[in-house]
C-alpha cells in the first residue's frame, strides 16, 4: 500500500464483497486519492462513518456509494445534534 502513497489518485473498491471497515481504514495512508468507490461493498456495515473518517484524514477525496441523504441515516445523526 505504501508504494501507492504518492501517486494513486483512484481506487474503484465497487463490488469486493471482502473489502471491510478495516480494510478501508487502512487507506488513509494515500494522500493523493481523490475518488474512491465503495458501491455494493457489503461487508462494510457503517460506509457513512469510515467515509466521513477518512474523508477526515484526506480531505480531497470523494467517495462514490455513499447516500448521505439516507433517512436511517438522518435520524442517528440527530441523537448527535
Amino acid at each position: 500500500m505504501y508504494m501507492f502513497a504518492n501517486t494513486l489518485e483512484y481506487l474503484d473498491l465497487s463490488g469486493c464483497k471482502n473489502i471491510t471497515e478495516r480494510g478501508i481504514c487502512t487507506l488513509h495512508v494515500l494522500k493523493k486519492l481523490k475518488t474512491l468507490d465503495i458501491r455494493d461493498t457489503p461487508n462494510i456495515q457503517h460506509k457513512e462513518l469510515v467515509s466521513l473518517l477518512l474523508q477526515d484524514v484526506i480531505p480531497r477525496c470523494e467517495v462514490i456509494g455513499i447516500n448521505y441523504e439516507d433517512p436511517v441515516l438522518l435520524k442517528r445523526i440527530e441523537k448527535y445534534l
